[in-house]
């Protein structure tokens, strides 16, 4: 295996992106995962009203470094129900506002349509120590991708909330079937280190997998791809392509391969979609212990604990 650059070193994190977030949040929950409400972008719809929700909401499964995301968008009609979610209100200038209303719609939008060919895992991170480097590394590469952006992401400490400005981009828009893919920061490494990460009753201590179903006859162009984001040139393992990313690996599997490779997993549409995430426990036991408790079924397998996709909101979740 060749590795080319180390401008990406690992996973950041994925994205489900589901109907219903108050249900996301109990299903994550009886997979043993803690969950907190989730934010929405909040604005007055007049002036002197009370701030509502729009936009995109989302929740995170945090691991430390890594996490599981929970996505929705915001029902016009229904809107979201005040004890599911927590508001951010936007405050800015009206030329700000404009460009980041204008944001948050694009972004509102592609979710949408994800959403309207199935719920499930439609979002991948990868992870950089820097943005900018990695973005012109993939210049260089003619990857093409978004202009890089910073972000507050709020992480908890012991100290209280801190938010920390993440830069990050999006990756190949208009060439991503399999869905919505990007480049994020590590959070600087004293934050890390003073970060409050909840005591997941499964153990859950990182998201270490995700697994990608191609068409048969598209497998060598993905790997291209995928080769030219991560630089690293995958290897053979059963009938799948593997890229090694350190401590994470992104995994193609032939679209005629699913059901032998993956037990559990769906079949996606056109044969591309992501299949699975993998989530490393610090205990196999109790893992399988708390599921049991919650009456959801897995597979017990040599390695890994297997929740399948239909338990797990479209993806199949492998605890490993």
């Amino acid at each position: 295996m060749t590795r080319t650059s180390t401008a990406i070193t690992g996973l950041h994190h994925v994205g489900l992106v589901v109907r219903d977030i108050a249900e996301a949040r109990r299903a994550y929950a009886r997979l043993g995962f803690v969950v907190p409400p989730a934010t929405f972008p909040a604005l007055p719809p007049s002036p002197g009203a009370a701030p509502q929700a729009f936009g995109a909401g989302n929740t995170h499964a945090e691991f430390g470094g890594t996490f599981l995301e929970l996505v929705t968008v915001v029902d016009p009609e229904a809107g979201v129900a005040d004890e599911d979610v927590q508001l951010h209100v936007i405050n800015a200038p009206d030329e700000v506002l404009a460009q980041l209303t204008e944001t948050i719609d694009a972004t509102t939008a592609r979710l949408s349509a994800s959403l309207e060919q199935r719920e499930g895992l439609h979002i991948l991170a990868f992870r950089t120590r820097d943005a900018d480097a990695a973005a012109e590394h993939l210049d260089r590469a003619g990857v093409a991708h978004g202009a890089v952006q910073r972000l507050q992401r709020p992480i908890e400490t012991d100290d209280g909330p801190r938010n920390e400005p993440i830069g990050y981009f999006e990756l190949d828009e208009h060439r991503t079937p399999e869905g919505r893919l990007a480049v994020a920061e590590d959070a600087p490494a004293a934050i890390l280190a003073v970060q409050r990460v909840p005591e997941h009753p499964n153990t859950a201590i990182g998201l270490t997998g995700v697994h990608l179903g191609v068409p048969d006859d598209e497998l060598t162009a993905y790997a291209h791809r995928y080769g030219a984001y991560l630089g690293v040139q995958p290897r053979e393992e059963a009938k799948t392509l593997v890229f090694d990313l350190g401590d994470s690996k992104v995994t193609l599997v032939p679209a005629s391969a699913v059901r032998e490779t993956l037990p559990g997993a769906s079949d996606v549409p056109g044969g591309v979609g992501f299949l699975a995430c993998t989530v490393q426990v610090r205990d196999r036991e109790m893992a399988m212990t708390h599921l049991k408790s919650h009456g959801v079924p897995f597979q017990a397998q040599e390695d890994c604990v297997v929740v399948a996709s239909g338990d797990a909101l479209g993806a199949a979740l492998m605890l490993r």
